[in-house]
């Protein structure tokens, strides 16, 4: 508990200078964009301090992340904020692959999709088997063998087993959920957890659809914490954290 304080505290500080420099350079003229599929420094730093912010303000440690459709980079959102909270912050977290219809998460760490989440061995008595990812205190439950997960997986005594297990045995739990707008199951994940990030590819997704998305969710029961705008062509901001 003093190393998430200690973590959230420094989070704080570091938010506030943030925030100062962003309204500096909102002066300066816009750098050229990055085009590649990762989240630039100053965007993942920023999402986790307020992800951190949370956690001290309202209690937040289960949260989803999801998109309007598919390849909206909110796998890549959910690595990238699972890693940097477990390598910058030394807290332990658990990245879960919840996307049970297209899991991608063992793909990007090399391992296999079994043992995973949906899996019949995993009754989560007490204990969670996740496999240790890298330095740091970063584990990953992949979504486990496809067919495994019948209707209403989300809405089982097993599902919420998981995350009353991993609530206690991890300082923060991620879930890289399916696109709701093509695969609503992913809604009835959304009133369990703590709170809700969208992820949103800039120039893909349009407003209309984006602020149906966010209806559908509240809706749902979800909590909104805020948006991630990514590959945005602008530096500044390169993510929004607001409420549509």
């Amino acid at each position: 508990m003093p190393k998430l304080l200690d973590a959230i505290n420094k989070a704080q500080n570091d938010l506030n200078n943030s925030q100062a420099m962003l309204e500096r350079d909102r002066l300066l003229p816009v750098p050229a964009a990055r085009t590649n599929t990762h989240l630039a420094p100053t965007r993942i730093n920023s999402l986790r301090n307020q992800v951190l912010r949370h956690h001290r303000e309202r209690g937040v440690k289960i949260i989803m992340l999801t998109g309007a459709y598919p390849d909206d980079g909110t796998t890549t959102t959910a690595v990238s904020l699972a890693t940097t909270l477990s390598m910058d912050c030394g807290l332990k977290i658990l990245l879960t692959d919840a996307d049970i219809q297209s899991p991608k998460l063992h793909d990007v760490f090399k391992t296999s999709p079994s043992d995973g989440l949906t899996d019949p061995a995993n009754n989560f008595a007490g204990s969670i088997s996740g496999k240790k990812v890298g330095p740091g205190e970063l584990y990953f439950l992949p979504a486990g063998k496809s067919g495994h997960a019948g209707d209403g997986y989300f809405d089982s005594r097993r599902f919420l087993d998981f995350l009353g297990v991993s609530r206690k045995n991890f300082d923060f739990v991620i879930l890289d959920t399916a696109p709701v707008l093509s695969h609503p199951d992913s809604l009835a994940i959304c009133s369990k957890v703590d709170g809700v990030i969208i992820v949103i590819a800039h120039g893909k997704v349009r407003r209309q659809a984006a602020q149906r998305l966010k209806a559908i969710l509240e809706n749902a029961g979800a909590n909104l914490l805020g948006v991630v705008v990514n590959r945005r062509r602008h530096y500044i901001p390169e993510w929004i954290y607001n409420k549509l």
